[in-house]
């Protein structure tokens, strides 16, 4: 008259317990390779499962990356950063020259000597090389980098913290703060209480050469 119980379910499919009647199908970023089994596996890093029943999960494409138990791949492997048209669809293009990008959803972070303006995730593959040695960039992974946080300017995102050296601030990091001078000789921006820059400072006068 039939089992009352699933013990042999196959591939793809799982029983949670031994008193269920019939199998189901592993959800979407889940998968079962064998027979018999009371669970799924999720997806593991870089692949994903778009459909129920997954047997195997695919890989994701060359471009783009994903978490554990994913339904896509809608992340960035390491080296591309990710474009989002206005249709809301997602590319992963390869990273920009003069910056950095380190996968996921981080957009390109500007390497030593680089600028980007950070007012709009639309400028984020703009990557502009500074004229003055001012410019910093960006070592790291930051959180700061990731899309979400991306035009946000706090204490923790400050957007001249980010991509300035000290004193330093505006587009290209191109203006000196209040207190600093700029140094022709370093291209760098200066404390003026400091004896070398007060020093410089005279010499530009008296000299003619910027300061």
């Amino acid at each position: 008259k039939g089992s009352t119980s699933c013990t042999s379910c196959e591939a793809g499919k799982f029983v949670a317990n031994t008193s269920a009647l019939s199998c189901d199908s592993c959800p979407k970023g889940k998968y079962q390779g064998s027979t018999g089994s009371s669970s799924c596996l999720d997806c593991v890093a870089g692949t994903f499962s778009n459909s129920k029943g997954a047997v195997l999960c695919d890989n994701c494409a060359l471009q783009y990356d994903s978490v554990a138990g994913s339904r896509s791949c809608l992340i960035s492997t390491n080296g591309y950063f990710l474009i989002y048209d206005a249709d809301g669809n997602v590319t992963s293009e390869v990273c920009p020259a003069g910056a950095s990008c380190y996968g996921a959803d981080y957009a390109p972070a500007p390497k030593k000597g680089h600028w980007v303006d950070r007012s709009s995730y639309d400028y984020a593959s703009d990557i502009y090389a500074c004229p003055r040695d001012t410019c910093k960039g960006s070592t790291s992974s930051d959180s700061c980098w990731e899309v979400n946080a991306y035009n946000i300017s706090n204490e923790d995102c400050n957007k001249d913290e980010l991509l300035c050296s000290e004193g330093a601030s505006g587009p290209l990091c191109g203006s000196c703060d209040d207190g600093y001078v700029y140094r022709g000789e370093t291209k760098t921006c200066s404390q003026c209480g400091d004896a070398k820059s007060f020093a410089y400072t005279i010499m530009g006068i008296v000299g003619g050469f910027p300061i």
